[in-house]
């Protein structure tokens, strides 16, 4: 609303009468401003207008320090202004959006729903919220009215969410001075359960850099909207009702740390009960009526043959059942060890070692060595929980996740290249696929691109169109994609976190996966053959001790690899599940 050129039509100073009533209308609605407020003294109101409103907003100063105290926009809303926000932390429902979503804000955009990330506050339509970002959560930066309660904005995650009345870098914010959003220190509370935030100096700096790109904004860009009418808050435009966002990875992934949940139940599982008891606490927005398989039964079945057995499912009395979960399954290797590190630690403090699993963070890194195989690593966890195993019944997981964490786990990263700007202001940073998936929904959400008609349908921009491959002249591509070509156009790299010493590298390039294979050599002496197995650190000519003194046999190194004589593959199997790479190993005959 203030991004618009408004004129002062009278200021002066507000009687105590007055004032005292203003302040116990912001009291009521917003408690934790009632301290700042009582050290506010004699107040000021200025009167603006626009020229396509017929309504005249108020604007409330402080006579003592002449910084704006609170903000009456339209009939019926009253406010507390930025810095009343700043010098009051948490006075208001805060909704928090990636840095990219921010971004647009400031330039004069409205908050979709996709858009919105972390906890979200249990508002009411008409409430007023801020906006803040992950890694800065108590520094409000954009202040606006709920367009729907926060339950619908968890559950529906679709249409817009907030009408922005003023953010950092419109014509209020200028008139004010142009005054430094601060780096508010984050609650005990929310740095323990905030997952997704950034440290503080990166919060900061993430300010910095979007508070320098709103001052520079070209005063040309707002010129057309000058004239036009703010949209009221109870019709948003059909176009902004997107769809729920997830990637056909994203889904996967959700589903892969569900299975692990599902260790100690009891099978057959109903497909009803794994969505609503499992899946969903992973997947808390996923709709399957916008993916590819449009049903829960059509996922199911489908994720029993592309996942490669990680979960075996059967209809019974007309609907689908998990009968059985792999919980040895390559797939599942790194989420276990996951568990199992966090638990062990977690035990520690309890004096046991058999605590139940904890749920894992959504959106964690994709799990390395997805094409292992998995034919001599089957079992089944139908059994239910013992006793002793607690009332989450996932004791087992928790055992399994003890014999996994000694496990090396390979991270593919993605760095963008100067190209995707647009999506990643910056260029620095190495990013997990799922992190990737993230900004692309939100800038989807931001541009409006999402086809309401078709969830899996993106509208392309003029970016977007450099990284579709679709015929000329058709104006919209599939979601997952565009994800994929976004994705190959990232530079590619990986981290490798050894498990002997908890030491994580970043390494450049795509994991080249290691490789036992046997050959004949001279038409009858046969040689095992193991390439690439220094890309995990392990230093050769150390192992050509190692192997030829358990191998009983000739062992050569010739530049990176590593030649035994004979068929050394029953001892070379045991070996890479003893070291903890075995989902990183392809053997060949």
């Amino acid at each position: 609303m203030f991004r618009r050129t408004f004129t002062t039509k009278s200021s002066n100073p507000v009687k105590s009468s007055e004032w005292r009533g203003l302040r116990s209308r912001l009291v009521a609605q917003f408690p934790l401003l009632e301290a700042h407020l009582a050290s506010v003294g004699k107040v000021s109101a200025e009167r603006v207008t626009f020229a396509t409103e017929k309504y005249i907003s108020a604007l409330y100063w402080d006579m003592a320090d002449t910084s704006l105290v609170a903000v009456n926009p339209v009939e019926g809303v009253i406010m507390p202004s930025l810095t009343t926000c700043w010098r009051a932390p948490d006075c208001i429902p805060v909704f928090l959006t990636p840095a990219v979503v921010m971004e647009k804000i400031m330039q004069a955009a409205d908050l979709m729903a996709p858009g919105i990330f972390g906890n979200i506050p249990l508002v009411k339509a008409g409430d007023v919220v801020g906006i803040a970002t992950l890694g800065n959560p108590r520094t409000v930066l954009a202040l606006g009215i709920a367009l729907m309660d926060g339950e619908k904005v968890a559950t529906e995650r679709k249409g817009k969410a907030v009408r922005v009345i003023h953010f950092i870098g419109d014509n209020l914010w200028e008139k004010c001075g142009k005054p430094h959003p601060p780096v508010i220190p984050k609650t005990v509370e929310a740095a323990d359960t905030d997952a997704a935030s950034e440290s503080q100096d990166d919060a900061d700096a993430e300010v910095a850099e979007m508070l320098g790109a709103a001052s520079l904004a070209d005063a040309s860009a707002a010129a057309p909207d000058a004239a036009e009418p703010e949209p009221e808050p109870a019709a948003p435009s059909p176009a902004a009702a997107a769809a729920p966002a997830w990637t056909e990875d994203q889904v996967k992934e959700a589903f892969l740390r569900a299975v692990v949940d599902m260790a100690g139940a009891e099978f057959p599982l109903s497909g009803s009960t794994a969505h609503s008891k499992y899946l969903k606490p992973h997947a808390p927005g996923l709709d399957f009526k916008n993916t590819k398989w449009k049903k829960l039964a059509k996922f199911l079945k489908a994720a029993e043959k592309e996942l490669d057995g990680v979960v075996a499912v059967k209809d019974l009395r007309g609907e689908p059942h998990i009968m059985s979960v792999n919980l040895k399954h390559p797939l599942l290797a790194d989420i276990i060890a996951e568990r199992g590190l966090k638990k062990r630690g977690a035990s520690g403090a309890k004096g046991g070692g058999s605590a139940a699993s904890s749920s894992g963070g959504k959106g964690a890194p994709p799990r390395g060595g997805s094409n292992s195989n998995s034919s001599n690593n089957k079992s089944s966890a139908s059994a239910p929980p013992s006793s002793s195993s607690g009332p989450s019944g996932v004791a087992a997981a928790a055992a399994a996740g003890d014999a996994q964490a000694t496990k090396f786990v390979v991270t593919p990263m993605y760095q963008p290249t100067s190209s995707l700007s647009f999506v990643f202001p910056q260029r620095d940073v190495y990013l997990t696929k799922p992190e990737v998936g993230q900004a692309l929904e939100a800038y989807f959400a931001a541009e409006e691109l999402v086809n309401p008609r078709n969830g899996r349908m993106i509208r392309l921009n003029p970016h977007l169109a450099k990284y579709s491959k679709v015929p000329d002249g058709q104006r919209e591509d599939k979601r997952d994609e565009l994800f994929a070509n976004v994705l190959a156009a990232m530079r590619v790299s990986h981290k490798i976190r050894d498990p002997r010493t908890g030491h994580e590298e970043l390494r450049r390039g795509a994991f080249v996966r290691v490789l036992i294979a046997t050959e004949w050599r001279q038409g009858r002496k046969v040689v095992t053959v193991i390439k690439h197995l220094g890309n995990l650190g392990f230093h050769l000519p150390d192992l050509q001790s190692e192997f030829s003194t358990k191998c009983a046999s000739s062992v050569s190194v010739d530049g990176p690899v590593l030649l035994v004589q004979g068929d050394q593959t029953k001892f070379l199997k045991k070996w890479v599940m003893d070291v903890g790479i075995n989902h990183l190993v392809d053997f060949k005959s």
